[in-house]
């Protein structure tokens, strides 16, 4: 692949159960974020149906189909059994798979856009440090849920934790707010990358073995181990990255906006996460959180 103009690659992972979500978010961009849309999109995938092809080609998102052959044998295994690590485990190799970039941002499918401010945030975040990771925090004065009871956040953190890194890591691990791997953005020459890929290979096997329930936060704790012991984070505000299931978040019916009310003053969030998407989809409809077009 040549090396694009663009110096920034926006980068989705989806299958063809979760498309509505990446369509909702492609339409968000068309509407509301004509900088994200000038950038080169792709959408990785183990495979989409044509349809679903065709709709990336009409939003100008370049599809790029992977088998499990891009991975080593022992996390192949873990994606035959459970299929959605695939689009988490696929996230350090962004730029082998993608190569020609500066930067790589990366977003969830079942997120969407407000504004257009995003692309601008991050290339300020990077300012501080190129090799660094530019994500959200998972504890925030914007998230009722996370702060009105820190000993449950903190005992979520060590579920996630059970299994995986050496004890002593883990409980210094567990006392610091995670961050978020639904929105990120890294240097291609980042060291990052093959640190978190490595401690996903670590990692992911034990949870396999001892803590199946988590496999799904496997991947998120190997982002979180790199930060910790590296300390190759640069903080991004979570309204580009707002969790709805921490509560705090509304539409206003008046503008039709979604925003941040729990800390004022009352802000406009860039980006919508929809997250724990199966457990939350009924409270995340009637309370109108999904795009809207």
């Amino acid at each position: 692949m040549q090396v694009s103009e663009n110096k920034l690659a926006i980068v989705i992972a989806c299958d063809d159960n979760f498309f509505f979500h990446c369509r909702n978010l492609l339409a968000s961009i068309a509407k509301s974020a004509p900088t994200m849309a000038a950038q080169d999109r792709f959408c990785v995938s183990p495979g989409l149906s044509p349809e679903h092809q065709d709709e990336l080609a009409r939003y100008g998102v370049r599809y790029v189909p992977l088998g499990l052959d891009v991975f080593p044998t022992v996390l192949a295994d873990i994606v035959r059994r459970h299929h959605y690590t695939f689009g988490q485990f696929i996230r350090p190799l962004f730029p082998k798979i993608i190569p020609g970039y500066a930067n790589y941002l990366y977003m969830d499918c079942d997120t969407w856009v407000q504004n257009d401010t995003l692309v601008a945030a991050v290339a300020q975040a990077q300012m501080f440090g190129p090799d660094m990771v530019v994500a959200s925090p998972m504890v925030s004065h914007y998230y009722p849920a996370a702060l009105n009871d820190m000993t449950l956040t903190r005992n979520v953190q060590e579920n996630w934790l059970y299994g995986t890194y050496e004890v002593r890591f883990a409980r210094a691990m567990a006392g610091r707010s995670f961050f978020s791997s639904g929105v990120f953005a890294i240097s291609a020459t980042s060291p990052f990358w093959d640190n978190w890929f490595q401690d996903i290979l670590e990692i992911a096997p034990r949870v396999d073995i001892c803590n199946p329930g988590f496999m799904h936060f496997a991947e998120q704790t190997a982002f979180n181990g790199v930060i910790c012991r590296t300390g190759m984070v640069t903080v991004l505000d979570p309204l580009y990255n707002f969790h709805c299931n921490m509560g705090g978040i509304v539409r206003d019916l008046t503008t039709g906006l979604v925003l941040s009310v729990s800390a004022k003053p009352v802000r406009e969030v860039c980006v919508v996460h929809l997250a724990a998407w199966g457990s939350m989809k009924e409270e995340y409809v009637t309370a109108r959180l999904l795009f809207e077009p």
